[in-house]
């Protein structure tokens, strides 16, 4: 009797042992997704409703709208994304984030600040035949700078660099604020979870060292928020280090 018993037992866990294997092994190969949330907020004074969010990474795409508050939410899968703000709001322009890393398990705030869309007419002195170049353009009008920063790894990183006015030197590139009845449009850097804010940035390409000054507000997954009136920073493999 007690060997019948013990036989029975046996092949019951036989018998259900691949079923449990089978919800363990489809268990492991679910992928991971991480919560990605912020507040979209236009040009710093006011929140965008109903703005459109979209995260990129060449399988997945997934958009999400903000609410009345400007906040949106994500869940994305483990990998590397570029985020696309579209503000749905006229005067304003679209906001683009480099590509950056989203881990597994994480809980990431992704904020974002839209600016205007400013108007920019660029006055040739009369009788001159000199023809604006795009670059000259852009300099007195404002656009965006994109630098490749690749990691050791391979990963393609970028550092942008949305500014309102710019200056080329031999070295590498200054770029300033601007002021406009009454309000002001700072410099704002994104390099993979790192962001930056400023009245004036100046970015040595060579060395990719970044300095800020005036108002220096970052954000950072491995810092947090940090105030101070310059920062200087050394760019590279993905990390943003603070130099002395």
């Amino acid at each position: 009797m007690r060997l019948m018993k013990l036989t029975s037992i046996t092949m019951f866990v036989i018998l259900l042992g691949p079923t449990l294997f089978g919800q363990s092994a489809a268990a492991a190969a679910r992928p991971q997704k991480s919560n990605i949330h912020g507040t979209i907020r236009l040009d710093s004074a006011t929140v965008a409703f109903g703005a459109e969010v979209t995260f990129e990474n060449g399988k997945v795409d997934t958009t999400a709208f903000t609410d009345k508050e400007g906040f949106y939410e994500a869940n994305l899968p483990v990998g590397f994304y570029t985020m696309t703000v579209n503000p749905m709001t006229p005067g304003f322009r679209e906001y683009r984030r480099p590509l950056f890393r989203v881990a597994s398990a994480t809980n990431l705030t992704l904020d974002a600040t839209v600016g205007p869309g400013v108007p920019c007419d660029l006055v040739v002195p009369e009788g001159s035949d000199h023809t604006l170049t795009p670059d000259e353009a852009q300099d007195a009008c404002g656009s965006l700078d994109i630098f490749e920063v690749p990691s050791k790894d391979g990963t393609p990183f970028q550092l942008l660099i949305d500014y309102p006015n710019r200056q080329r030197t031999d070295r590498g590139v200054v770029y300033n604020s601007r002021k406009l009845e009454g309000s002001k449009t700072p410099v704002r850097v994104a390099y993979n979870l790192f962001t930056l804010q400023a009245d004036n940035v100046v970015y040595d390409v060579q060395a990719r060292i970044l300095k800020a000054m005036g108002n220096v507000v970052v954000v950072s997954s491995a810092s947090g928020n940090q105030r101070a009136d310059s920062m200087t920073l050394k760019i590279e493999n993905g990390e943003v280090t603070p130099l002395l």
